[in-house]
């Protein structure tokens, strides 16, 4: 009996030590958020966190969202559809993971953690808060992708470009020189440093050019919808996307890449003007952010 009584005392003291622990861990958490301005003073856990290092707690808090968010998010990747988009997330971690740091996103994900075990607040608050919270994390989340994966997905572009096209039927020449015309006709190219031979198929010219050009932009945005799949999910965003890009020289860029394509450069000239196609659409990322 005496033995059972002892072991009930351990336990119970345990089990204390370890709510104890648990308090003081989030108070740790939250003190971090108070001390940042982004939590009110209202939210305390213990009255004593001394004890923890709480500076290793929240380090190791930290990492640990990152590593286990990223490893969600392209788990989301794979299921959504999107296996480009996940390779892209794949090769620019460390990029996206630095974009997270900067956001503040393990804050914002710490946040929730404090909202959800806190007295503080009413049932509904407490969704609300959790709710609204969640959504900013999951915005930073996205917008951080977005800013990494928007070099190398113009650079792809690019290249792509580069190697030409597959033979054509006639109405895709037609196109072609459409926008070999367009590119010339709005001096995107130095034409003294470049020739361009607008009709090298010597085919007749029965399009509307204007026509034409309106072909080309539907190629465009159907490309930019398939690229961007499983990163917008919205038809509101996607399409919020392309008017950024449109509105932001984009058909420009690409016409101008095509006709590049055409001329017989050096790799030195091929890699400037890919550097400045690519920065030209990395230039777009804060606007294109703003259609997550």
């Amino acid at each position: 009996m005496k033995t059972l009584f002892i072991l009930a005392v351990i336990l119970s003291t345990a089990l204390a030590k370890q709510v104890e622990t648990k308090a003081e861990k989030f108070e740790c958490i939250a003190k971090n958020l108070r001390d940042k301005k982004l939590l009110d003073n209202d939210f305390k856990f213990s009255e004593n966190s001394q004890h923890l290092e709480c500076d290793a707690v929240i380090a190791e808090l930290k990492q640990k969202i990152l590593t286990d968010d990223l490893n969600l998010t392209l788990l989301r990747e794979e299921s959504e559809n999107s296996k480009a988009l996940k390779k892209l997330v794949q090769d620019n971690l460390v990029c996206i993971k630095d974009e997270l740091i900067a956001s503040g996103y393990s804050e914002t994900k710490m946040k929730i953690s404090i909202y959800e075990v806190s007295r503080n607040l009413q049932m509904k608050q407490r969704k609300q808060l959790t709710a609204s919270t969640k959504a900013e994390g999951d915005k930073k989340m996205q917008i951080s992708i977005l800013k990494c994966v928007t070099g190398p997905i113009f650079g792809k572009l690019f290249d792509d470009l580069m190697k030409g096209e597959d033979e054509q039927e006639l109405e895709g020449k037609q196109i072609n020189y459409c926008i070999r015309k367009y590119v010339v006709d709005k001096n995107l190219i130095d034409t003294n440093e470049l020739t361009v031979n607008l009709n090298p198929d010597n085919i007749e010219i029965s399009i509307d050019c204007e026509q034409g050009m309106k072909t080309a932009i539907v190629t465009l945005e159907e490309a930019i919808k398939e690229t961007y799949k499983g990163l917008y999910n919205l038809e509101i965003q996607i399409q919020c996307l392309i008017n950024v890009i449109m509105t932001g020289k984009g058909l420009d860029y690409t016409a101008k890449a095509f006709v590049l394509s055409e001329a017989n450069l050096s790799d030195d000239k091929k890699n400037q003007y890919r550097s400045e196609f690519v920065d030209n659409f990395r230039a777009l990322s804060d606007e294109m952010a703003k259609c997550v």
